[in-house]
């Protein structure tokens, strides 16, 4: 993790194998949402919670947000120790990809401005980028993927194995399964706007 004043933090706080199950710090896998490695990485978990955590808030309320970022960060964190728990887990990522997914499952024929890409198509492309990445993890030596994976780390893609691909993944199937129930019949935008307008309307009485 190298040197610096905020190393011991990410020693206490980041999900780690040997800091949950060696040290017994079983409070990691909900406190490692709570620490970001730099300023962008907080920017952009920042950017995800906000926006399709507002948009989930607009269609199903508050408890639905929580519900499906606290299932996501959890997800999340397993699937990071499983595939990458000797490096501690920073960033609420997790709970960023589970609500992503969990907006584009339950529409996915809208379009996810700025990209002129519909809603599922995005799901699609950035959950297979994602497992690709993860099975080509080195230090999971899975045959002819790892082997990728040290292809890239010479041509100077190194950084993109520094990212928490296990946590993303996890906290993306959380995100579908909270959906779950509009797998085989998605919502329509009328069917959003009526229930939104049903849910103002209790509200007000």
């Amino acid at each position: 993790m190298g040197e610096g004043p905020l190393v011991p933090w990410f020693s206490l706080l980041g999900l780690s194998w040997g800091g949950l199950f060696d040290q017994g710090h079983w409070w990691q896998l909900l406190t490692h949402p709570l620490l970001h490695g730099n300023l962008s990485h907080c920017l952009t978990n920042a950017f995800f919670l906000y926006y399709f955590g507002g948009r989930i808030h607009d269609i199903f309320g508050e408890k639905e947000v929580w519900r499906t970022a606290a299932w996501s960060t959890l997800l999340g964190g397993v699937f990071h120790l499983l595939a990458q728990g000797d490096t501690p887990l920073v960033g609420a990522s997790g709970a960023g990809m589970g609500l992503f997914v969990a907006l584009t499952t339950i529409s996915p024929e809208s379009r996810m401005f700025p990209l002129p890409i519909r809603a599922h198509n995005l799901r699609n492309g950035v959950v297979l980028s994602t497992a690709l990445l993860l099975l080509m993890i080195p230090t999971l030596r899975i045959p002819v993927f790892s082997q990728l994976g040290e292809l890239i780390i010479s041509l100077g893609g190194a950084s993109l194995f520094q990212i928490g691909h296990g946590c993303h993944l996890g906290g993306a199937l959380a995100g579908g399964m909270a959906m779950r129930k509009y797998f085989r019949k998605p919502v329509t935008l009328a069917q959003l706007k009526r229930e939104r307008a049903e849910r103002e309307e209790n509200s007000a009485a």
